[in-house]
């Protein structure tokens, strides 16, 4: 009887080994004789803009009524930027997602804002899977049960993978993610995570795809759009890679050749404000043969002014349940601007605006009711949004300071000091949230130095009086803990940090303090960061 037994189950898993044989031959076969028309919709940077979502899904309704096979993703940082994420922590943007029906996500660097218990929550929630090749969360406690150190072929929703396959009219398209290696400098992800090096993970992953047959190869990537562009030069194999980290906005597809073989970028600016569409056709030997590709303004009007994309009625819905509980935050004036307060992006990354010298006031106020301090610094990419002129609500405040960051005294010698300020304006070329906004302090830049050489002039302020900077003298230096930590790539801090002293506020709530101090806000004393004009 034993034996019998034994015997029927060879028979059933040479059978079974058979027909998976025959059902590999087969879709080989199709994907050989077979064009493949795809649309690919994507996403990136959307920050939990929920006021947007209920027009983004629209628009994705209405292209999938008019495409035939179509994939919906996401390139990560999904997390923070407003106060439904403070609220929910993801979950209403998970809620929102999951309704529309995404087809994978790859981490973004502010998917790490918070604990990895907060992120595995978002994590296992999800209708989707996830993909990223160069974040090992194997040794992590709340993430390793996720994550799964193999090519998801199928994939399971709520699970980590470095790729996985999806199959489309007996097509595969291999799918890899890759988030950028900055992660530890600009997020606090935690040691418990490791981050790899993002081209050797991707390369490896390809020719494992390779290996098992795959030839359509789509890569979500969180590097940025500089950094895109070097992989598709760089690396072979990649037929499409839909970008994010850099908000940058692609109207049109981005075509790089590696060789003969293009490679196409795309990117969808930020905060939900547009669906991306990219049409490709892959000939049957899988090469990437004809492409097509727009941004779609989920906002856009009709020309008697009505919307093209009217709200889906459910999402709407849910935004307006969800906008319920954060109304009383939004609504509590703390005071009123008497003009505009500047937080725009492309500003406030490359040079110093109102809004930055007040946040750094306000934290060089905060630190100064406890002890002596010299000095404030605010990273520029820690302020999110402008304030505008009229009353300023809390709400208000928090979609400027997201990130609830406490607050951290540092003693810095003057050379570290000048080097924090080289760091600083090194990366205009691609507008950076390592930009200092500074209070206490003055200085000069020449752009057109070589980087590490072009900060002059520094003078701290004594009294009433700004003095140069002395190299050898300590200083006592305010900033946000992000930073303190060694974020946006401050390792002059980090080497620090053991002197450091924690003081018993965050970041907004400094803000919040000194502007209800105030009453009515003006513009601070400018003139504080000097860009040198470029000689004749």
């Amino acid at each position: 009887m034993n034996f019998r037994k034994m015997l029927i189950g060879v028979i059933a898993t040479l059978s079974f080994s058979m027909l998976s044989t025959v059902e590999w031959e087969v879709a080989q076969s199709k994907e050989a004789t077979n064009q493949l028309d795809l649309t690919l919709l994507y996403t990136n940077d959307t920050h939990s803009h929920l006021e947007n979502i209920p027009f983004l899904h629209s628009a994705i309704k209405q292209v999938r009524q008019e495409s035939k096979h179509t994939l919906l993703f996401d390139a990560g940082d999904v997390f923070s930027g407003t106060l439904f994420f403070n609220q929910f922590l993801g979950q209403a943007d998970l809620a929102l997602m999951n309704r529309i029906g995404y087809d994978a996500m790859t981490f973004g660097n502010h998917e790490f804002d918070r604990t990895s218990a907060v992120l595995s929550q978002f994590v296992s929630r999800a209708k989707f899977p996830f993909v990223s090749a160069n974040i090992d969360f194997s040794h992590d406690p709340d993430l390793s049960g996720l994550y799964i150190n193999k090519i998801g072929n199928p994939a399971k929703d709520g699970m980590i993978y470095p790729a996985i396959i999806k199959q489309i009219d007996g097509h595969r398209i291999g799918i890899i993610g890759v988030t950028t290696e900055e992660t530890p400098f600009l997020s606090s992800p935690g040691k418990t995570i490791i981050f790899q090096n993002a081209k050797e993970k991707m390369e490896k992953m390809i020719q494992q795809l390779r290996k098992n047959g795959i030839n359509k190869i789509v890569v979500l990537s969180h590097l940025g759009f500089n950094e895109d562009k070097k992989l598709a030069k760089e690396v072979a194999g990649i037929d499409v890679i839909i970008g994010g980290h850099s908000h940058t906005k692609l109207d049109q597809p981005v075509v790089i050749m590696n060789g003969t073989t293009p490679t196409i970028i795309v990117q969808a600016n930020e905060y939900a404000k547009y669906l991306g569409e990219l049409n490709v056709v892959f000939d049957p030997n899988g090469k990437l043969d004809k492409w097509n590709g727009k941004l779609i303004d989920v906002h856009a009007k009709d020309k008697n002014g009505n919307d093209i994309y009217e709200p889906d009625q459910f999402a709407q819905q849910k935004v307006r349940e969800y906008s319920k509980s954060v109304q009383a935050l939004e609504t509590k004036i703390i005071g009123t601007s008497a003009e505009r307060l500047n937080g725009d992006r492309p500003d406030i990354r490359i040079r110093e605006t109102n809004l930055g010298d007040l946040i750094a006031d306000a934290l060089l106020n905060e630190a100064r009711k406890t002890d002596h301090v010299d000095i404030a610094f605010q990273n520029s990419g820690g302020i999110r949004a402008s304030l505008e002129k009229g009353p300023i609500s809390v709400g208000n405040l928090l979609n400027v300071l997201p990130f609830g960051d406490s607050l951290i005294v540092l003693p810095l010698t003057g050379y570290e000091i000048i080097s924090a300020l080289e760091h600083g304006v090194s990366a205009l070329e691609e507008p950076s949230g390592r930009f200092l906004q500074v209070s206490g302090i003055h200085f000069e830049f020449d752009p057109t130095k070589p980087i590490g050489k072009r900060v002059t002039n520094v003078k701290v302020k004594s009294d009433d009086s700004y003095n140069p900077i002395n190299p050898n003298r300590k200083y006592s230096v305010v900033m946000n803990k992000f930073m303190a930590d060694g974020g946006d790539g401050y390792t002059v801090f980090k080497e620090a940090e053991s002197q450091s002293k924690e003081l018993p506020m965050v970041d907004y709530e400094a803000v919040s303090s000194y502007i209800q101090k105030m009453k009515t806000v003006t513009s601070p004393e400018g003139g504080r960061i000097v860009q040198l004009p470029k000689k004749e």
